[in-house]
């Protein structure tokens, strides 16, 4: 396992997972510092020894070396694209695309990322979008979107951890136009091609 303390807007960083992994060693580089392989993705980090923990039990004998294999025979796509923090992607969910803003690029190959939605929750390509954050209420905790969110809102964004091949396209700035954000065109007719091939494939 790799030590990587997670970076979330508003949450204790006691809270958080900060390990990372598992990985296996796949190259000695010098006194104390190893290439690592994570055992599920293609991912490759350098780290000395001081940032290495032992990685959980198995839950099976084996378990380690299967899914290294595994991950070894699947076909690999294209490389995934060059992020950093700050940046603007879009991302696919189970639920969809949405737009969100990279927080932090772990060592293991996956992206913790800041949802973005339309107005009322409801993203349409060619329309204004916002942060997307939870504010507290009577009951339960509902989604807002808002360029000023208020103190409670601000420690509440919403957000995930996803893998590099969940992000379509490269990542961008939104342009802004009457004070809201949108969309640059280029990601608009990418967004728009994708969603059309995607429909396309769906009815074969």
């Amino acid at each position: 396992m790799v030590h990587q303390p997670l970076r979330v807007k508003g949450a204790a960083s006691r809270l958080l997972h900060n390990w990372v992994g598992p990985f296996k060693v796949a190259k000695l580089l010098g006194h104390k510092q190893y290439d690592l392989q994570h055992v599920d993705r293609n991912s490759v980090t350098q780290q000395t020894v001081s940032n290495m923990h032992t990685a959980p039990d198995e839950m099976y004998e084996g378990e380690y070396e299967e899914r290294v294999n595994r991950m070894s025979t699947l076909a690999k796509g294209a490389p995934p694209p060059h992020l950093k923090d700050d940046d603007m992607v879009i991302v696919e969910t189970g639920n969809g695309l949405y737009p969100a803003q990279i927080g932090q690029t772990l060592e293991d190959g996956t992206v913790l990322i800041y949802f973005w939605n339309g107005q009322q929750g409801k993203f349409k390509v060619r329309s204004a979008i916002y942060p997307a954050y939870l504010e507290p209420s009577a009951t339960k905790l509902k989604e807002v979107y808002t360029y000023l969110p208020n103190a409670a809102q601000e420690v509440r964004p919403i957000w995930n951890i996803v893998p590099t091949d969940s992000i379509v396209g490269l990542g961008f700035t939104t342009e802004s136009k009457g004070g809201k954000q949108y969309l640059p065109k280029a990601t608009q007719q990418m967004m728009e091609q994708y969603m059309k091939k995607d429909k396309s494939d769906k009815k074969k």
